[in-house]
């Protein structure tokens, strides 16, 4: 079955200054390990007959290492107003079932934690999944603009707006204040990205 996602993400974390998970590293957070959470707003997207375009879409994950060693622990929060057939969509993709980036990344995923509905939202300055609001504030250039990160080895995107991160998240049992933040426009799909090398 095809999909495809192209929308913009935003995201936190709990590591501190710049957040090593996007290049392999060992996460930065005093604990060794990397908590964090991604809100992802879909512009347009379908799998096979099933529009998703207008939904959004919330992730948790736990990191214990550095990312290319696995173990991870993640959790999905399914846009509340997604339609049931929509929602059902976005737990094959996000599962790995479908292929793709999520497909490739199931490798190293040790706990799925139950998915939850909520609001999830993504906007120029942050965002907030289930009732959790975040802000992400870009480092900047001399020249004013925002800093980006190019061409990360497991970076969400190509090209990653870097920042600070702000905001206290309480989700899945779990709890950490933001450090870390970033964001940028996603293209997803089954068919067009490398595989992930574990």
């Amino acid at each position: 079955m095809a999909w495809q996602m192209k929308g913009e993400y935003r995201a936190v974390c709990w590591c501190n200054v710049v957040c090593p998970c996007a290049v392999g590293a060992a996460p930065s957070h005093e604990s060794g390990t990397c908590l964090g959470v991604a809100t992802i707003r879909i512009d347009s997207g379908h799998l096979d007959g099933t529009d998703l375009s207008g939904i959004s879409v919330g992730l948790f994950n736990i990191f214990p290492g550095t990312v290319t060693d696995g173990d991870w622990t993640v959790g999905i929060v399914i846009d509340e107003n997604a339609s049931d057939e929509q929602a059902e969509a976005i737990k094959r993709i996000t599962s790995g079932q479908e292929g793709g980036p999520f497909g490739d990344m199931a490798a190293l995923i040790s706990t799925v934690l139950d998915p939850i509905r909520g609001k999830v939202e993504v906007t120029d300055s942050g965002g907030s999944i289930a009732g959790n609001g975040f802000n992400v504030e870009p480092f900047r250039g001399v020249d004013g603009s925002p800093t980006v990160m190019k061409n990360a080895m497991l970076g969400f995107a190509p090209e990653t707006l870097i920042a600070t991160g702000s905001g206290h998240v309480e989700i899945f049992g779990h709890s950490f204040d933001s450090r870390w933040g970033e964001g940028g426009p996603i293209d997803w799909s089954s068919e067009t990205v490398e595989p992930l090398r574990a």
